[in-house]
């Protein structure tokens, strides 16, 4: 019985939205979540199948002309950074001078404690190249880092820059990254404030079988590659790693992946 239930009260529109919600269908989707989808319906669970069905899910996947900048500024800021490539360090580390250039355009250089200048200790900007690189906007060959052919010439454009993140998303080539980040992807679809969104995908990700490995009892991990890239979107870089609220911008490009 819903929270709050009482045998003497009875609210009619509340009622008539619990039948509404409860005989809705999810949105298309594509083929790949879908499956996921039929996953979690075969295991009786319900969570994947209410998020699809939220009015959110099925909202706006257009990005206005002023939010492109803000959502793949952290990206611009490392292309920017590399240039048409530069070397790095004998450990393959980005050099000292670069990071700094990195931490203080983006933020990090606000809350980070001690000297932003080794990525090796810098784990913001290591993220940010390791994210970048699995999106397909750098490449690493011969101790060089650069712009991928796919992006080199479009580096300065922010729509272009997003629509090749789109195209990308969900990271991961694992069974557990994979599922991980479509869970993200639609939980950050739904509109659901940043500060829940670890606990939300663990949920979904429960729904589908998996469990922590060391303690079956515990929730799931919600990370994967994927997430990386929805929090570096989401302006993560200039709040300690730690967005709130919600981002429709965001939501926006999540609900463009989910929906193909």
């Amino acid at each position: 019985l819903p929270d709050g239930w009482h045998p003497d009260v009875f609210d009619i529109d509340e009622t008539n939205e619990l039948i509404t919600a409860a005989t809705a269908e999810p949105i298309p989707v594509v083929e790949e979540l879908e499956s996921l989808l039929e996953l979690a319906r075969n295991r009786g669970a319900r969570g994947l199948r209410d998020a699809l069905t939220h009015p959110s899910a099925s909202g706006a996947t257009d990005i206005s002309t002023d939010e492109g900048p803000d959502l793949t500024e952290p990206f611009r800021v490392l292309l920017d950074v590399v240039g048409d490539g530069v070397a790095l360090t004998s450990a393959g580390y980005l050099k000292p001078a670069a990071v700094e250039q990195i931490a203080h355009r983006t933020g990090i250089t606000e809350w980070w404690i001690g000297k932003a200048n080794r990525e090796d200790l810098t784990w913001p900007v290591w993220e940010l190249r390791a994210t970048a690189r699995a999106l397909g906007l750098v490449s690493v060959r011969k101790g060089r880092i650069a712009p991928t052919q796919a992006i080199a010439k479009r580096r300065d454009d922010p729509r272009a820059i997003l629509r090749h993140i789109t195209g990308r998303l969900p990271l991961g080539t694992t069974p557990a990254e994979r599922h991980a980040g479509w869970m993200a992807l639609t939980v950050v679809a739904n509109e659901t404030p940043a500060e829940l969104w670890e606990a939300s995908i663990s949920e979904l990700m429960l729904d589908l079988g998996w469990r922590d490995r060391e303690d079956p009892y515990r929730a799931p991990s919600p990370q994967s590659p994927t997430l990386d890239a929805l929090h570096l979107l989401a302006g993560a870089m200039r709040v300690h790693w730690r967005p709130r609220g919600v981002n429709t911008a965001v939501a926006a490009v999540a609900r463009a992946v989910i929906r193909g």
